[in-house]
């Protein structure tokens, strides 16, 4: 006879992929916002001292492979904004 499956390690399988999709999504808009603030002000990548605000960023697209959630998105130059 087979080994009846184990409903809990199937439940927190599910629940992790769930958090992980929604955390990795997070990060992709963080990253696009900070993207967008570099690209806004002409700021070397290299530079680990951006500080700013950008507001109302719109999220055209996002996809989710299983481990990258990738976004392209956009915002108005006025809600970029400098610190």
């Amino acid at each position: 006879m087979g080994k009846a499956p184990n409903f809990s390690e199937l439940e927190t399988e599910r629940a992790s992929g769930f958090w992980a999709k929604i955390l990795a999504r997070r990060a992709a808009i963080v990253d696009l916002q900070r993207n967008l603030l570099i690209k806004a002000f002409n700021i070397n990548k290299n530079n680990n001292k951006v500080s700013g605000v950008v507001k109302g960023v719109e999220v055209l697209s996002g996809e989710w492979d299983g481990k990258i959630y990738r976004v392209k998105g956009r915002a108005l130059r006025e809600n970029i904004k400098l610190n």
